[in-house]
């Protein structure tokens, strides 16, 4: 159904999901999974790339500058996500110009379905 709360890919529930975050842009970002209560954000450096194993589902991954103060408003995020035979979540993360609106999460549902916004 059209509209804009609609998941942008699902993945198969029933098998293991693994995500692969890649920094396509020219900053340090930091990525960090919400409800890992006992852990603090990863770096992440231009063009390097990780992936998440493990993870409890509902997943929500917070990805950022690492310095929000020196590219705070020059840039916005945007995520392109993409899940392949195997399960696995490829999130590539880009830059755009400031005036337009960017990401901040990702959201894997307990149903499969994937959010980002």
């Amino acid at each position: 159904h059209p509209g804009p709360w609609q998941p942008v890919a699902r993945v198969n529930m029933s098998r293991p999901v693994e995500i692969k975050i890649i920094n396509q842009t020219d900053i340090d970002l930091n990525y960090d999974l919400s409800a890992n209560i006992n852990s603090s954000p990863q770096l992440l450096s231009p063009g390097a790339e990780t992936t998440l194993r493990g993870f409890v589902i509902p997943a929500y991954i917070l990805i950022n500058r690492a310095n929000a103060a020196a590219d705070r408003y020059s840039s916005s995020l945007i995520y392109a996500v993409e899940v392949n035979q195997d399960n696995l979540v490829t999130i590539t993360v880009t830059k755009v110009p400031g005036s337009t609106p960017g990401y901040t999460t990702f959201n894997i549902n307990q149903q499969g379905a994937i959010y980002i916004y």
